[in-house]
This record gives structure tokens, sequence and C-alpha cells, in this order.
């Protein structure tokens, strides 16, 4: 089953109101990533009733366990929000799935970056917003201050950094300050997959094999699939196609708090080709 990130809107709606500081507020308290160098995990909030309103540090990478975030909201509006939530009719309330605050899935189409962050460490997958013109012939990329889950995950907030695009037929980074990163335009349907790096890295393993599709990658996580209920648009023709894994998380009742999902192999999990049919054993046996 999907982890279908809103089940039921009207809880996403009543969130914003009855939050205190607002979600920008609270994903200053993400704790950094112990696996990637120079990366913040990203909050993201469960909608399930028993849960509802928590937020959970999620690792971009798929390599740190999912917790409890270090703030939460004020038990006193949860209850507020639940009240709120129990009065809904036609139809009731339906609890479930998680979010991503950040962004209004009805503006924007999704496609995933690859940020070098740090010399010599693998770069950082972010989930970009963009937006197709009226044609359906061009995306437009902006940021990065303008990308939510991009400004989290490296605190842009707090600092101003630049980044280098990598352009794949001229096998560069060209440098910001000849040629501005963002926005980034690309013709559609796409050919590569935007691959970025702050603009003081240099050691960029395996930038061109990331670009062209050519680097053998896990499936995107299920949490990051979804967890901003926007559509994705995929490079075409690459070498090796991209592969996402569908499989619904769960908070566990564990001494550490955390959430969790069954892993590849496991009932309930179900990696799937980007956009269409489920993968063969076969190959589901090479993303373990």
């Amino acid at each position: 089953m999907p982890a279908s990130p809103i089940t039921d809107a009207r809880l996403f709606k009543i969130m914003g109101k009855f939050m205190e500081y607002g979600f920008e507020r609270e994903c200053k308290f993400a704790a950094p990533c112990p696996m990637a160098p120079n990366t913040f995990h990203v909050t993201v909030v469960c909608l399930e009733k028993q849960n509802f309103a928590e937020y959970y540090d999620y690792c971009l990478m798929n390599r740190c366990p999912m917790r409890l975030s270090a703030s939460q909201i004020n038990p006193d509006r949860v209850a507020d929000m639940l009240g709120r939530a129990a009065a809904l009719r036609r139809p009731p309330a339906k609890f479930g799935g998680w979010v991503f605050m950040g962004v209004v899935p009805e503006f924007y189409m999704l496609v995933e970056g690859l940020m070098f962050v740090s010399d010599g460490c693998d770069p950082v997958p972010v989930p970009l917003i963009g937006i197709v013109d009226q044609m359906g012939m061009e995306l437009e990329i902006p940021g990065p201050y303008e990308q939510p889950v991009l400004s989290q995950a490296f605190e842009l907030v707090n600092r101003e950094t630049a980044f280098d695009l990598y352009e794949p037929k001229m096998q560069t980074f060209v440098p910001d300050h000849i040629i501005k990163g963002f926005p980034i335009r690309r013709q559609l349907p796409l050919q590569s997959v935007p691959v970025l790096r702050e603009s003081e890295v240099q050691f960029t393993p395996f930038c061109h094999s990331y670009a062209i599709g050519d680097q053998k990658r896990a499936p995107m996580c299920s949490m990051m699939h979804d967890f901003t209920g926007i559509e994705w648009i995929w490079p075409v023709r690459l070498p090796k196609p991209r592969k996402y894994i569908e499989a619904a998380w769960t908070p566990a009742a564990t001494p550490t708090l955390r959430a969790v999902r069954p892993q590849v192999g496991e009932d309930g999990c179900v990696v799937k080709w980007a956009g269409t049919e489920t993968v063969t054993e076969e190959d589901a046996a090479d993303d373990e």
C-alpha cells in the first residue's frame, strides 16, 4: 500500500491553523545527519490518529532511522486539532499518511536533484519543485531559497551559498559566477538528472554517471517519493532508469521512538520502475 502523504487534506489545513509557531520554525530543530556531512534531516509530520501531528526527522540518504524530532507541538494544541478533526462530517475525518508541510502541491511538479555538498561524499538526493510551462515543453526549477526541502536539508535560511550546475554535454560543472545554477531550465522530456554541487566542493565522484543515469542507485524511499503529494517528472531513456519503493511507514512503540517501514524483500514492500510496472523478483534482489 502506498504511504499516501495526505489521506485527508482537511487534516493538513487544521494543523496549519493550530500550529503555534509555524512549520518553518519547527524545521530549525531537525538533527544533523551523521551519515551525510553538511546535511540535516528534514521534518515530516505523521497524520495517523494515534500519533497525530508528531514531527519526525527523516534522512534524505535513507541511512538513518526515522525518529521523533526534538521539537514537538504543544499537546494541548494537538488535542484541539483532534477535537476539530472529530467534528468533521461529510465525510468524517480520515486519518493516515505522512507529509512534508513546506510545499503547496497544486502549483508544482517534482524532479529529483542530486547535490554534492561535501568533498568525496555521495550526492544527497533532494526533491526539487518545478513549474512546467503552459505548452508542457519546459521545466523551470526555481531556487535555491525557494526550494523547501533543499532549504531545510542544507540550512539555507541561516547562510548563503552558491550551487554549480553540472552540464552532461560539457562534462563539467559550470561555476555559479559564470552562469547561475538556479533557476534550472530544462526541455521536456528530461534527458538527464539535475546534478549540482556547492561551489566550494571540488571532488564529486561519478558525477557524470549520476547525471546521465548510469550510476547504480538504491530505489527511492517511499517516504521521499510520497511526502509532498506532488507528481514526479522522471528523466527518460536513461541507461539505469529510476526505481522507487512503495511501502507504508508506521510509528513504532519502541524505546527509541522510531517510525519504520518494510524493507526490500519483506512483505508490504514493492519496488517499482518510476511510472511503470512492478519490478521482477530478480531486479528487486539487486536492490537489497
